[in-house]
């Protein structure tokens, strides 16, 4: 079985963890035992030859084998977490493609690590293990995790020739195709809501629960409000596949309009008892793909909207952008704006995910599919100066004035709508050309009126005697634009520079 990675919205510290006395065996080979003497035999040491010899047939990828006694003596994710980046598993050759292959002596069980969602089947990876663990059970030698080294190579190479032009175009793994659904059983708690729609498995069932409301009729009059007329029905391109509500990609069911727990922004969060308890509340309707909590008496200066990706629910104020916002993470879009707030990239970036929305290399990743577009390379995503967003503004960069999605991330919903592997699909494309065309997809350089950034410049120019076209110098800022010198101060030393050449 492939040990389970978690993003949660929690700051997340890691901590490098010392077990015992670190052997190292070969370049890609390891080991943290009480009595590493047990290290020291032929087995042991033809197998470190077989997995260098197989390692140096691999292109651009890093398979590493790690021996440690037991699982039982460590914290499992955070210990892979420490050795994928101790090992630089992150960030050399194609990261997204490495893996980390974790062998208990004692137990002779076997955990394939890899950066969860993408390139990787699953099922054969965990599979792969199980099957090698119960041989190596039964064995007094090393040749079953001998076969291990070689299929993973075998793996590793096909996987790579499949992406090696352009990876990002097949990232992350579709959440439809992981979106399995359970035989429908009868379900008293979760009702549909619009009565007369039916629920089949070609559908997402989306489920919406509320905090705070006083009945029922207030909560499903927040619910057609919110999500449906000013989210799903009025953004593309969820409103296409959303149609009237009924009969659309998304079934929208509801449950209880006022969950007993207080989902402020704060430890509790990440605690395990709001984590166990609306978990609970979810598990009550089968089939969710996707839950929505709504707050009916917290305001955004008071609670910050978030999504939680081991739950796959969003926590919402009633605004329907924020909440369409919150519905792009379930599909794995990124944050585009910068600062603390911008947590899930942070995490990601960790293990070197595609952040769909965010990239260190646009010119690598996006030009075979956004060149049309013209200048789609902006600075710093997801609170990143390394990394570039594929317009100026967007719903997933700005919710208080922008609510269209920017071309790239339609890409990546439409081929989640789909059911397609990758964003070059042409059907993909000719959608959202077609929305972007009507004005329904957000334009890369397109500013607005209403822009904070652009009314604080309009608002310092005119108190100069000198003429200056904000919206430009907001575009040219945004190639500058970092934690340390953000759009303001940089439309600010710009501006003076027009003036002094006056």
């Amino acid at each position: 079985m492939k040990i389970k990675i978690f993003f949660v919205i929690c700051f997340l510290v890691l901590m490098p963890l010392v077990l015992a006395e670190e052997v190292k065996i070969g370049n890609n080979f390891y080991a943290s035992v009480d009595n590493p003497e047990i290290l020291d035999n032929d087995d042991i040491r033809n197998l470190g030859r077989e997995i260098r010899w197989q390692s140096s047939s691999l292109f651009d990828i890093l398979h590493f084998f790690y021996f440690i006694d037991s699982f039982e003596k460590i914290d499992e994710d955070k210990f892979a977490k420490s050795k994928f980046i101790e090992l630089k598993l992150h960030e050399e050759g194609i990261p997204i493609l490495n893996l980390l292959v974790l062998y208990s002596i004692q137990e002779k069980d076997i955990k394939i690590v890899y950066p969860a969602g993408c390139i990787y089947d699953k099922n054969e990876l965990d599979e792969l293990a199980k099957s090698t663990a119960e041989n190596m059970k039964n064995s007094e030698d090393y040749t079953s995790f001998v076969n291990l080294v070689e299929r993973l190579q075998i793996i590793g190479n096909k996987k790579f020739e499949e992406t090696k032009n352009n990876p990002v175009l097949y990232c992350p793994a579709l959440q439809t195709k992981e979106y399995e659904v359970e035989e429908i059983k009868r379900e008293d708690y979760c009702k549909s809501f619009f009565e007369s729609d039916k629920f089949d498995f070609s559908r997402l069932k989306i489920l919406i629960l509320g905090n705070d409301f006083d009945n029922e009729n207030e909560f499903k009059e927040a619910i057609n409000q919110y999500v449906l007329k000013k989210g799903f029905q009025k953004i593309e391109p969820f409103k296409t596949y959303t149609e009237k509500g009924e009969d659309g990609l998304f079934y929208f069911v509801y449950g209880s309009y006022d969950i007993k727990e207080d989902l402020g922004v704060g430890s509790k969060n990440c605690g395990e008892k709001i984590n166990k308890d609306i978990n609970n509340e979810i598990s009550k309707c089968s089939n969710v793909f996707y839950t929505i909590i709504l707050n009916s008496k917290k305001k955004d200066e008071d609670f910050r909207s978030f999504y939680h990706p081991e739950l796959k629910t969003s926590f919402n104020v009633l605004n329907g952008e924020i909440i369409m916002h919150e519905t792009g993470h379930r599909f794995k879009l990124s944050d585009e704006y910068t600062g603390v707030y911008a947590l899930s990239a942070s995490i990601n970036s960790i293990f070197n995910h595609f952040q769909l929305s965010c990239s260190k290399n646009p010119e690598e990743h996006w030009e075979s599919v956004l060149d049309d577009l013209g200048d789609y390379k902006f600075k710093t995503c997801s609170g990143s100066d390394l990394s570039y967003r594929s317009s100026f503004q967007s719903i997933m960069r700005n919710t208080y004035v922008y609510d269209k999605f920017n071309f790239l991330s339609c890409l990546f919903l439409v081929r989640e709508f789909e059911g397609v592997g990758s964003i070059n699909n042409e059907k993909v494309n000719e959608i959202c050309k077609t929305m972007y065309d009507s004005g329904e997809i957000q334009k890369p350089s397109k500013i607005s009126d209403e822009d904070f950034d652009y009314k604080k410049c309009i608002k310092q120019v005119n108190k100069a005697p000198y003429s200056v076209d904000c919206k430009k110098l907001l575009l040219e800022c945004s190639k500058e634009e970092s934690m340390t010198n953000g759009l303001n101060a940089c439309i600010l030393k710009k501006s003076l520079e027009v003036e002094n050449q006056i």
